[in-house]
């Protein structure tokens, strides 16, 4: 597992949930096109378990337990990664996590929950990356969804949905103030993805949910890193403010 090319080489790269799913594959990936990758989960030991095997095949990757919901926890992680780094080139806001109900059973116990770990944590960790990376220009990638633009049948998510919604606006926005910087902000909105956070989903849904997708599957960790990817290197260099779909159409719908 060398380092198959360098069309990120000399990045330095901070991603978010890098134990499993999107993150995990993002992180391998990046470090595979020649980045150095800082990466956290909150799930005790799962980034540095992922990093240490990258590391055992000679690839400049690290990762350590952070709860992003914790402002200062957040801090002290970006802090950390730009001082090992050197500096900063692209951040990938990849972590996120909601709890889903109909909006007539949805306490503010819900709401909130979903609020501060797929909004906030982006505020959270993009705020003090921000002087960084405005300092010699790179790369900011936000995770949204295509629930930010659609509603569900399925299940209740109204604040998933919202959270999103949110990340799109802030997208727009930093894009727009991190132009005069040479800072570039881009937004992913996958469809369904099949990592082990939504392992659990019971077959017959996973079928119906696959079936909504014109492309006939749904995306793995892998499709939304190698687009992840993309946007991270300099081949998007003209590219800023988009939300881009990696859903197998479930949007054209």
């Amino acid at each position: 597992m060398a380092v198959e090319s360098p069309r990120l080489a000399g990045k330095r790269v901070l991603i978010t949930g890098t134990g499993r799913g999107q993150g995990a594959a993002a992180q391998e990936l990046f470090c595979r096109h020649g980045a150095t990758v800082v990466g956290c989960d909150v799930v005790e030991g799962a980034a540095e378990e992922g990093a240490a095997r990258l590391q055992e095949a000679g690839l400049a990757a690290s990762g350590v337990t952070v709860d992003l919901a914790d402002m200062d926890a957040a801090r002290g992680w970006v802090a950390q990664g730009v001082e090992t780094m050197g500096g900063l080139d692209v951040l990938y806001n990849n972590a996120g996590t909601s709890q889903f109900a109909p909006f007539a059973d949805m306490t503010a116990e819900q709401w909130h929950f979903s609020i501060v770990h797929e909004l906030d944590i982006l505020f959270y960790v993009t705020s003090p990356a921000w002087a960084h990376l405005t300092d010699g220009g790179g790369s900011i990638i936000n995770t949204a969804s295509v629930a930010a633009l659609l509603g569900s049948k399925m299940n209740g998510a109204a604040a998933h949905s919202a959270a999103k919604a949110g990340v799109l606006g802030l997208t727009k926005q930093l894009a727009v103030e991190g132009a005069k910087h040479n800072v570039r902000v881009n937004a992913i909105s996958p469809g369904f993805v099949d990592t082990p956070v939504t392992s659990n989903v019971p077959p017959e849904a996973k079928r119906v949910i696959t079936e909504m997708h014109p492309l006939g599957r749904v995306a793995t960790g892998r499709d939304i890193a190698d687009c992840a990817l993309f946007l991270a290197s300099d081949e998007s260099s003209f590219i800023t403010g988009v939300e881009l779909f990696v859903d197998g159409g479930f949007s054209s719908v």
